[in-house]
């Protein structure tokens, strides 16, 4: 786990990672180009990870961010859209 942490205490790579996926996404970069960036930013904290763990960590990470944003918590008032 990461030891580097940022002065809001929290763990710097991840937001790092994270802020690069996003930033890249809302650029307009596809999502694998994003993706392996993120796992690229990941490795700069940690080279000692190979690159299949890094990949699943960020993964798993930008996962839980998505699940955040998708989840029923976020879906409109009325329930989600029916499909035509």
């Amino acid at each position: 786990m990461c030891r580097s942490i940022g002065k809001d205490g929290r763990f710097s790579c991840k937001k790092a990672v994270l802020n690069a996926y996003r930033n890249l996404r809302m650029t307009g970069l596809t999502d694998p180009d994003a993706f392996y960036a993120a796992v690229r930013v990941y490795r700069h904290y940690h080279p000692e990870i190979t690159t299949g763990d890094a990949n699943f960590r960020v993964a798993d990470w930008i996962g839980e961010v998505e699940t955040e944003y998708t989840g029923p918590l976020h879906q409109s008032r009325t329930g989600p859209k029916a499909l035509s």
